[in-house]
């Protein structure tokens, strides 16, 4: 669907639209796919100081379906 999404209404040559695909189809998993495939990446890693405050624990909340933020 990116692919196509892609290269709609643009005027690429057979050779950059092919090169477009082929690159899409070998890091597909590096895109996402929906407005809710939120992944997780491990390749990073970092913390956060607090200071002396103790940890705190909420309840994790879904994002709502439809959002000005995933339009």
């Amino acid at each position: 669907m990116l692919f196509l999404q892609t290269v709609d209404n643009k005027e690429l040559s057979q050779e950059a639209e092919e090169g477009l695909k082929q690159l899409l189809l070998d890091h597909q998993n590096t895109f996402v796919k929906s407005k809710t495939d939120i992944g997780l990446c491990t390749v990073v890693q970092h913390d956060i100081d607090t200071g002396d405050n103790k940890p705190i624990k909420q309840s994790p909340r879904r994002p709502p379906l439809n959002s000005e933020w995933y339009s």
